[in-house]
C-alpha cells in the first residue's frame, strides 16, 4: 500500500512537472517572442502617450504612419498565421478584458488625426466581411480594434507566469481566425489602394 500510494504521488508530481514544461516551453518559445514583440510594435506606434519621431499632425506623418502599417501589418498577419495550433490549451475566457473604452477612443482619435481624411474613409464590405462590424467600418476604427487584441495579449503576456501567458496566446490565435486576422486583411486592403494611388499619382507627375 506504501509504494502503491508513493507511485501514486509521484504520477501527479511528474504530471504536473510535465505540463509546466510544457507551458514554459511554449510561453517562451521564438516563435511566441517574435510575435509578441511585433504586438507591442504595433501597439507602441498607434499609443498617442508614447513619443514618436515626427509625430506631427502634417502631410508627412500622415504618409509615414501608412507606409509604416502597409509595410508592417503584412509580417504581423504572417507571424499569427505562423503560431502553432493552441486549441488544447482552454480556458482563455477566464482571462477578461483589460482595454478601458477610454484608451480605445484615444487611440482612434490619433489614428484618425495621423491618418487624415485616409483614415476616415468607410469601407464596403463583403456579407462575410459584414458579421465583424454594424455598419461600414473606417480604417482608423479598424486599426483601434487590432490595437484593443494585440493588448489585450500584452497584458497578459507579461504577468510572466507560463499558463497565463500561454492562455493569452491561445486567445490572441482564437480571434485571429475568428475576427482580428479578417480585420488586419480588410486594413491592408485599403493601404494597398493607397500605396497605388500613390505610385500612379507619382508616375504621372
Amino acid at each position: 500500500m506504501f509504494y502503491k500510494r508513493d507511485f501514486g504521488q509521484n504520477s501527479v508530481f511528474l504530471h504536473n512537472m510535465k505540463k509546466e514544461q510544457v507551458l514554459h516551453d511554449v510561453a517562451f518559445s521564438n516563435w511566441a517572442i517574435e510575435f509578441v514583440v511585433l504586438a507591442r510594435q504595433y501597439c507602441a506606434k498607434l499609443d498617442p502617450s508614447v513619443e514618436h519621431e515626427q509625430e506631427e499632425s502634417s502631410e508627412v506623418s500622415e504618409v509615414s504612419l501608412s507606409n509604416w502599417l502597409y509595410e508592417f501589418l503584412g509580417l504581423l498577419f504572417y507571424k499569427a498565421s505562423r503560431i502553432p495550433n493552441l486549441q488544447h490549451f482552454q480556458g482563455f475566457e477566464t482571462l477578461g478584458s483589460s482595454l478601458p473604452e477610454m484608451d480605445y477612443q484615444r487611440v482612434l482619435t490619433y489614428s484618425e488625426t495621423m491618418l487624415g481624411e485616409d483614415g476616415i474613409i468607410a469601407f464596403q464590405l463583403s456579407e462575410e466581411e459584414g458579421r465583424l462590424y454594424q455598419g461600414e467600418p473606417h480604417l482608423s476604427e479598424i486599426l483601434a480594434d487590432l490595437y484593443q487584441e494585440l493588448y489585450e495579449l500584452l497584458i497578459h503576456y507579461r504577468d510572466g507566469e507560463p499558463e497565463r501567458m500561454v492562455l493569452a496566446l491561445a486567445r490572441c490565435q482564437y480571434y485571429f481566425l475568428t475576427e482580428w486576422g479578417t480585420k488586419l486583411l480588410l486594413a491592408l486592403r485599403w493601404l494597398q489602394i493607397l500605396r497605388a494611388e500613390q505610385y500612379l499619382e507619382a508616375e504621372d507627375a
